[in-house]
């Protein structure tokens, strides 16, 4: 494993809704990396929050003696591990980890540990789709191999899920999805669902 260059650990977001997550049952295979990903996004106020601790993460890094002299790529950089989504309209904050571990030889795949608010497991099978509400845990460092290879990462170490929406894989898009009934309502046959497909247009 390569050295990590810490700034913090253990930091924790506020609650947000997860986007495209792609977590223990799918592996994020961009540039051939095969990461775990989360991606979130916040209510506005913790969206400035968020917003102004990475640029501060990235500007300590910059400040480091190591770095003095050195180039980085700019502020609006992906590298720095959020960008504005055209879609939603919000910032997505993005955090990684690597989904292999190899040890002597022989690579086992890993997992991110999921739990509710009260501490309790999720199955490393769950799989958290679009609008689940979630805090993740993550540890913010930053590289510098050459100005054209730099920024931040933030390297997710746990994520809290408070609301649970599971995805499944499959999409219904094309059909107009009603709103299931309140429990008092008087109701017969069967509601779909409503399943989202996380990975469209990536």
């Amino acid at each position: 494993m390569a050295f990590v260059n810490y700034i913090e650990k253990n930091v924790v977001t506020p609650i947000g809704e997860a986007m495209w997550a792609k977590v223990n049952t799918v592996v994020d295979y961009f540039e051939e990396q095969r990461k775990y990903v989360m991606n979130v996004v916040f209510n506005e106020s913790d969206e400035k929050t968020m917003k102004a601790m990475f640029d501060k993460y990235l500007a300590d890094a910059k400040s480091l003696p190591e770095n003095d002299g050195k180039k980085w790529r700019s502020l609006d950089d992906p590298q720095i591990c959020y960008k504005f989504d055209e879609k939603s309209g919000k910032i997505v904050f993005t955090f990684k980890t690597n989904a292999f571990w190899t040890k002597d030889g022989v690579e086992t795949q890993t997992s991110v540990p999921i739990i509710d608010q009260y501490g309790k497991p999720f199955p490393k099978t769950t799989s958290i789709g679009n609008g689940s509400k979630v805090q993740v845990r993550f540890d913010p460092c930053w590289r510098h191999k050459s100005k054209d290879s730099n920024g931040l990462s933030m390297i997710m170490t746990m994520i809290m899920v408070h609301e649970l929406v599971e995805y499944n894989g499959i999409s219904t898009k094309g059909f107009d999805i009603k709103k299931k009934p309140d429990a008092d309502t008087v109701f017969s046959g069967t509601t779909p669902d409503t399943i989202e497909d996380p990975f469209d247009g990536q």
